[in-house]
């Protein structure tokens, strides 16, 4: 399997690029990285979040299929049988396991207006290391239970009092059988912060709920 460099020397080969552009996508297109790249307008936090979470839908879309993906839902899958324990649970310790925090303002100059780097879950699992933050985590998480055949959905808060309409965290929720009698529901799933499967931060001063 061919193994990408790390993100950090991809903003490195790609810097003159990113020059003034607040939202950055990597897309995998088979062995290829392609840099796309968004703008939109950070001083509007609602309109800018709207945005950043389609590209966000597209890029895990884009990747459920892949064979990177593919075998980490299979690795999830038998985890989850070994232990005996939900889906959700499986899955969200695996991401957690397998990629590294990293948060934006370590690998791209955030400028005035701030900048946003979204990593392709398929692209993100095949870089050496798998570095991220709560953006591409959540969309690693997505892409694999996509391809378990969970529905998901992505949660973005916003948590700043100073700041009450920046949405400045974002995880998913899955549906799995956690009822009484196994009835499905919605199991919220932070893995760039969540030490277990059903935590959710405090403190939410607003809430947009995007289906995938």
């Amino acid at each position: 399997m061919r193994t990408l460099p790390a993100h950090t020397d991809l903003v490195t080969r790609m810097r003159d690029r990113l020059t003034g552009v607040p939202i950055i996508s990597y897309i995998g297109a088979g062995s290829d990285v392609v840099l796309k790249a968004q703008a939109t307008n950070f001083r509007r936090s609602y309109s800018a979040t709207v945005q950043t979470i389609a590209l966000m839908r597209g890029l895990v879309w884009g990747s459920v299929g892949t064979p990177i993906i593919h075998r980490a839902s299979a690795t999830v899958r038998k985890n989850a049988n070994a232990s005996n324990e939900l889906l959700s649970v499986a899955l969200h310790r695996w991401v957690r396991m397998n990629i590294n925090y990293v948060p934006d303002e370590m690998l791209v100059d955030q400028g005035a207006e701030g900048r946003e780097l979204l990593i392709a879950p398929n692209v993100l699992l095949a870089m050496n290391p798998a570095e991220g933050d709560c953006d591409d985590f959540s969309m690693v998480a997505a892409a694999i239970a996509t391809s378990l055949g969970m529905a998901v959905r992505f949660v973005a808060v916003a948590l700043e009092k100073n700041n009450p309409n920046r949405y400045s965290h974002i995880f998913i929720q899955v549906r799995d059988n956690v009822g009484p009698n196994g009835e499905k529901d919605w199991v919220t799933l932070d893995c760039s912060h969540g030490l277990w499967a059903g935590w959710e931060v405090t403190g939410q001063l607003q809430r947009y709920v995007v289906n995938l």
